[in-house]
């Protein structure tokens, strides 16, 4: 059977209404294919965004709670009620089986398309490739992934978030009857289109994704259900190096299970050796562990095949820290920066290194970087705080402090540098307070309590930690 006998179709009988119709008349048609369960305060975005870039709208709801079988309908979408078995790929075949156009789209429903890459979807739909590979970016305000990049600017979309962390994913191919999702969790469509000698191009577009608006508590629960899934999935697919890699990342993410997550990123290198992400991650987990050799090997082989290896190089540095060879560890940071000049964390750790060689110049050059950098980055508010107060600086001094604080309200050196703060002027009851607040965070700091205990004699200590 050949390809136009496969995509020829009628006309679809739940067609998106749209104003803009005419647009997207002359080019090949596009499904929108999605799967949902509990999404009604994103989804409306997310289907607003493809305004006047698909035809159809199919949407699998695996057992929604709320209104998001009314919103899809609203926007003329065909939905379709799936039970939920534990498999993604499955719900996600089964929006595409009833789809009619002749390219597939895929989203979910929080994460949405931009009005300026609208023409560039469409005119994907008139090239030869079988899929397309777009880029997906999770905004995040937390640097510490060795992923995330600062936000540039150059989305709207982006406004408001520090930074995301970016991945290539295919999200548009035909509808060909060869191309299924495939793995009961993180689904791609990949090694279908390449098992039959199909063609995967590049693009430019972007996915913007909002995972972080459902809050920590939620992103955890959907964490706990991905490993749950790996460990099922394990069963019937015991070497895969991915699976293995992505139930790691878990265990020490979520669960805090260091050994755990060991376990099973020494598993993933096992089923491949070249895994250079799972090398990454034993060296970070070694390096917690307090595992030294294990961790210095670990970085001998990633900086072997790249000495540019910002992260390695970060980690580097902080071992020669810790071993107290600050010029070598100085040095790391440094080569780390060049390697990747969005990695916050060597920029944080340069500027604590300049500091205590009292290069005070040197500590602020770095921290200013960080925090614009990551404007909600906890650490690099503190510092900056801190040394402001340092200098004499009250008012900036206070307004990094208070933002650190609204950032991380557990942070005790936050509070502690806040009650020197309030000491120096004047305001002792809120010094002891803040103080009071400090010391029940950490306990163990003798400086805090000995601050605490100057305040409530009205003899205010001034150090700053």
């Amino acid at each position: 059977m050949n390809r136009a006998s496969l995509l020829s179709i009628q006309n679809p009988k739940h067609v998106l209404n749209l104003d803009r119709g005419s647009e997207i008349r002359n080019v090949p048609s596009i499904s929108l294919c999605m799967i949902a369960r509990n999404e009604e305060a994103f989804l409306a975005d997310c289907l607003n965004s493809v305004h006047g870039i698909v035809n159809e709208i199919i949407l699998v709801d695996t057992g929604s709670q709320d209104s998001t079988p009314d919103i899809a309908s609203r926007f003329g979408a065909r939905v379709i009620h799936h039970p939920w078995n534990d498999d993604f790929s499955d719900a996600r075949n089964r929006s595409i089986e009833n789809a009619t156009g002749e390219w597939i789209l895929v989203l979910d429903a929080d994460e949405i398309i931009a009005a300026r890459d609208a023409a560039k979807i469409r005119t994907l739909a008139q090239g030869d490739a079988d899929g397309c590979l777009f880029t997906y970016r999770n905004y995040s305000q937390d640097s510490h992934d060795i992923r995330w990049v600062a936000n540039d600017g150059s989305y709207a979309e982006g406004n408001g978030w520090d930074g995301w962390i970016s991945g290539r994913v295919v999200r548009m191919f035909r509808r060909d009857y060869r191309i299924r999702f495939q793995g009961a969790v993180h689904e791609t469509v990949d090694q279908a289109i390449r098992s039959y000698g199909g063609r995967i191009a590049s693009t430019d577009i972007i996915i913007h994704h909002y995972h972080e608006r459902k809050g920590k508590q939620r992103l955890r629960e959907k964490q706990l259900s991905y490993l749950r899934l790996c460990e099922k999935s394990l069963v019937t697919n015991p070497n895969s190096p991915k699976t293995h890699f992505d139930m790691g990342l878990i265990y020490r993410y979520v669960l805090n299970d260091v050994p755990k997550a060991i376990s099973h990123q020494e598993h993933a290198i096992r089923l491949n050796p070249q895994f250079e992400d799972a090398h990454m991650e034993l060296a970070l987990l070694y390096h917690l562990n307090n595992e030294t050799k294990n961790t210095a090997k670990e970085i001998s082989f990633l900086l072997g095949h790249n000495p540019n290896h910002a992260p390695a190089l970060l980690l580097c540095g902080i071992i020669l820290e810790r071993r107290g060879s600050v010029d070598r560890a100085i040095e790391c940071y440094g080569l780390a920066i060049k390697a990747n000049p969005n990695l916050v964390d060597a920029r944080l750790n340069l500027g604590a290194l300049c500091l205590r060689k009292g290069d005070m110049a040197g500590a602020r050059n770095e921290w200013k970087v960080a925090l614009e950098l990551n404007p909600s980055n906890p650490r690099a508010l503190l510092n900056l705080g801190a040394l402001e107060l340092r200098a004499g600086n009250e008012v900036v001094a206070e307004r990094l402090l208070g933002k650190a604080l609204e950032q991380s309200s557990e942070n005790a050196l936050a509070w502690s540098n806040m009650g020197v703060l309030f000491a120096r002027t004047g305001r002792h009851e809120q010094a002891r307070e803040a103080f009071e607040k400090a010391v029940a965070l950490d306990p163990s700091r003798e400086d805090i309590r000995r601050n605490l205990k100057a305040s409530q004699n009205n003899i205010y200590g001034h150090s700053i930690r």
